[in-house]
């Protein structure tokens, strides 16, 4: 088989704001609230925080298939059962 790299990013091809993650919790659990989310008013934060990820996908032949909703309930299933 092809040796790997070095180094690959594993991730999303897209990413969510902190408003979006916030929306999809609430979403999710059934709750409503005000949003307040404070951050440094900094666009290379935004730029920074993506990473590419389409070498893993090209070499592997992969992509992600669970939905950030999906992900949500997974993530709260798996805390409620600690």
């Amino acid at each position: 088989g092809k040796p790997w790299d070095a180094v690959y990013n594993l991730g999303i091809p897209d990413g969510y704001s902190l408003e979006e993650i916030a929306r999809c919790v609430a979403s999710v659990t059934s709750r409503t609230c005000q949003l307040k989310i404070k951050t440094k008013n900094n666009s290379k934060n935004h730029i920074n925080s993506m990473i590419d990820c389409r070498k893993f996908y090209k070499d592997f032949l992969w992509q992600p298939k669970v939905s950030l909703e999906l992900s949500v309930k997974k993530i709260l299933k798996y805390e409620v059962r600690k």
